[in-house]
């Protein structure tokens, strides 16, 4: 047991604070849809940021290719 009764088992390496339990010090609750089942997990917020942007750009399409068009200069 550490100081406040709290366990103390590891520090975040982002805020150099100690992590309570399992959790991290600054966690987030995250949702994900699989199989038609809502699941809530909690995870580091960095973590989480990584995820929902790597979310965001599996679901963006690509931008369309830009057409070359080549200037007339000689009209003739």
């Amino acid at each position: 047991m550490g100081n406040n009764g709290d366990e103390r088992k590891k520090k975040c390496p982002f805020l150099n604070d100690w992590c309570i339990g399992e959790a991290c010090a600054i966690s987030t609750e995250m949702a994900q849809n699989t199989g038609g089942v809502l699941q809530k997990f909690t995870m580091c917020s960095f973590s989480a940021l990584v995820m929902m942007i790597s979310e965001i750009n599996a679901k963006t399409p690509p931008p369309l290719p830009q057409k070359i068009q080549i200037p007339k200069l000689f009209i003739g």
